[in-house]
């Protein structure tokens, strides 16, 4: 989403630069409309910082910049600098490109409560569940996040979890028109890596769990930790820090807050200090009551939601909209009115004696946790049909395979996203941590796999399908196709029961 900034006009890019909190240049009277680090973006009068990872690669884009109009270039070195442009030099590129957005928008982030949501399972529920009560108590609030962006009345499919700094801080600045006084913030490790937040002030720094992802990108377990936690660099001054209890790495969170900070811890099981503590009474797949103790005060309320582990997003949700201020009473209402989340243990309707879950888990700790409450709650044979993306942390890949012989009745193994690699290749890692071994059935086209498992399943079953979600399309080799999950199970009942849908 492309928005204008909030200045009007023009400024001198000195000025520009004050508001940043950077030093002034010589020749900065030059006039700036607008900042970004996407040379194809360039509008003329634009400031364009330079992130290139190579000189040669940044001289080949500032000179783009410079042809689409570019009043000024900003970069990490002047030896690539357009001949004859007012010219920056950044001693923290990506950190300056964000307060330099965060300039240009007017410091949206200002006017904004921000609840900061980081973890590697949980995020995205987290953070619909913090929008959704929020909004349900009067308390307007925004929403960006891997599934879908909420600007108000605006509502658009997102095309990355942590928006770069121009599109984050362009977003903020459109709520901020749109009045809005709060909002719920996945935070990607990719974008904390990456200081897209630069700019930006958190009234809640929130942690789910710390497992292993995204280890193509962070190459260690560490530098992955090490990322998570850098949302705390984030937090206001009187912000508070929500911590997950039950999680191992929770202590290590826990040394890191700065002195003085609120923290609310909450939990599930034993963490006795914590502040927010939760127990599931009732659970069936039609949803779950909680009781939840929440500072002395007890809380009882119902969800469609299901789930231990969201049980414990709900818990979060729950802390960081009691530190922002919300009664219990709108809490409790807040929670009876949550829908399902998309793609996030959505249980679809078939109307067959057995139930379909659509699952984005695609990690091994996400993978095992909805297996294990899915095993749980089926009476009858546990199918899971998934696999494993292509190009990405191939350690992963024997460990869900040991997951889904060990928790599931049936496997099924299909594409996800295989990009270049070669599917076979991805579907023997797979196998090689998997009892059932080479058995185990493979069909590469997920449609066809899926309605494979749907013809298997009988009445009192449950069928599994991991891994997409929400997405809505297929990365195979060069070629992006679309597929939604969802919409194939729905295809598969209208077809059955004799109504409009795509035959199998």
């Amino acid at each position: 989403m492309e928005v204008a900034p909030e200045t009007e006009g023009h400024m001198p890019l000195n000025e520009l630069l004050r508001r940043a909190g950077l030093a002034g240049i010589e020749g900065g009277t030059v006039s700036v409309s607008s900042v970004t680090s996407d040379s194809r973006r360039v509008k003329r009068g634009a400031l364009f910082v330079a992130l290139a990872s190579t000189p040669v690669e940044a001289a080949r884009h500032m000179d783009e910049a410079r042809r689409r109009g570019a009043a000024a270039v900003a970069c990490a070195s002047d030896r690539v600098v357009p001949e004859g442009m007012p010219w920056i030099v950044l001693d923290h590129p990506r950190r300056d490109y964000g307060l330099l957005c965060a300039a240009v928008h007017g410091h949206p982030a200002g006017f904004l409560k921000i609840v900061g949501v980081t973890g590697t399972n949980g995020k995205t529920t987290s953070t619909m569940m913090v929008s959704s009560i929020l909004n349900q108590a009067g308390l307007s609030c925004g929403l960006i996040g891997t599934v879908r962006n909420e600007l108000g009345g605006l509502k658009e499919a997102a095309t990355m979890t942590t928006p770069v700094a121009e599109d984050l801080q362009g977003m903020m600045a459109e709520m901020k028109n749109r009045s809005l006084q709060a909002l719920a913030l996945e935070v990607s490790s990719h974008g904390l890596d990456q200081e897209r937040l630069a700019g930006t002030e958190l009234a809640v720094a929130a942690f789910t769990n710390m497992a292993r992802d995204h280890l193509d990108y962070h190459q260690t377990l560490e530098a992955y930790h090490r990322s998570k936690r850098r949302l705390l660099e984030y937090l206001a001054p009187d912000g508070t820090v929500i911590l997950n209890g039950d999680a191992p790495e929770y202590p290590v969170i826990e040394s890191l807050v700065p002195a003085g900070h609120r923290m609310l811890r909450y939990s599930l099981g034993d963490c006795q200090a914590a502040e927010v503590k939760g127990s599931i009474l009732d659970m069936t797949l039609e949803g779950m009551e909680l009781e939840i103790n929440l500072e002395g005060q007890v809380l009882r309320c119902r969800t469609p939601i299901i789930g231990a582990h969201n049980a414990a997003n709900i818990l979060l949700a729950v802390a960081a909209c009691h530190s922002l201020g919300v009664a219990g009473e709108d809490l409790v209402c807040g929670i009876d009115s949550l829908q399902q989340v998309e793609g996030r243990f959505e249980v679809l309707d078939v109307s067959a004696g057995f139930r379909v879950i659509v699952d984005y888990a695609h990690s091994p700790d996400a993978f095992e946790t909805m297996l294990a409450t899915l095993r749980a709650l089926t009476p009858g044979r546990l199918h899971v049909l998934f696999g494993c993306g292509g190009e990405r942390d191939q350690g992963k890949r024997a460990e869900m395979g040991r997951i889904a012989s060990c928790l599931a009745d049936h496997v099924m193994l299909t594409d996800d996203n295989p990009r270049g690699e070669n599917p076979d290749r991805i579907v023997m890692d797979i196998k090689s941590g998997m009892d059932m071994g080479h058995s185990v059935p493979y069909i590469p086209d997920r449609r066809e796999a899926i309605l494979h498992v749907l013809d298997q399943a009988q009445d009192h079953d449950v069928v599994l399908l991991a891994g997409k979600g929400h997405e809505k399309e297929q990365i195979l080799g060069d070629r992006v196709v679309e597929h939604v999950d969802r919409e194939v199970v729905q295809d598969w009942a209208a077809f059955r029961d004799g109504r409009k849908g795509k035959a199998p």
